[in-house]
């Protein structure tokens, strides 16, 4: 299957957005991202590759996610232990290091998170690997991991980043559309989601 609506995502983009882009009407470019749609025709894969700076390879599925060349790792984050809640991702901890896809390879400080719960479905499923950019700015609607401190010790959410002050910031779930507020005084840290991967 196809990898354009990940694709986008890396860059921060819907598929609306990029379907505009490549000069197309969204929903046209929509069907080609459904479970069991069509494939989109080569002319049309070749548009996205170039606006998304990728090989065609990438958009049509046959090698995402690309491996970077020197066999650079990452650190994954899993689950917190049980009975901290069923949503939250323990980031101090890594169990496991995974080859790095090419769109992060450059990154010295990504990581990589287990998708943990329902909270952020249809968005991304449980068990679904997330890619994470330390330093790739976020707005409005964008997908991160918010990282906390709590009784010394280092949690973390995948949410979807709805604004910040001095005091707080908020963010919300994707299967309810519930919001979510946390005091700054706890964030450790909000990082920007740029791609994904579900084996």
């Amino acid at each position: 299957m196809n990898k354009i609506k990940q694709l986008a995502a890396a860059q921060n983009l819907t598929v609306a957005e990029l379907a505009r882009r490549i000069g197309v009407e969204p929903h046209t470019l929509r069907r080609y991202t459904r479970a069991g749609g069509a494939e989109p025709k080569p002319s049309l894969a070749q548009k996205i590759s170039k606006e998304l700076g990728v090989r065609l390879e990438e958009v049509m599925g046959m090698d995402f996610p690309v491996t970077a060349p020197q066999g650079k790792k990452l650190p994954l984050y899993g689950a917190a232990q049980a009975g901290l809640g069923a949503q939250i991702i323990d980031i101090a901890n890594p169990i496991d290091q995974i080859d790095a896809p090419s769109f992060i390879s450059n990154v010295t400080d990504a990581y990589a998170v287990y998708v943990v719960g329902d909270a952020m479905m249809p968005r991304f499923r449980a068990g679904e690997i997330v890619f994470v950019h330390p330093h790739k700015p976020f707005k409005k609607g964008s997908d991160v991991v918010v990282q906390l401190n709590v009784n010394d010790q280092r949690h973390a959410f995948v949410l979807e980043y709805v604004s910040a002050s001095d005091t707080k910031l908020i963010a919300k779930q994707h299967n309810s559309d519930k919001q979510i507020t946390f005091d700054s005084v706890n964030i450790h840290a909000v990082h920007s989601v740029i791609g994904s991967y579900f084996g």
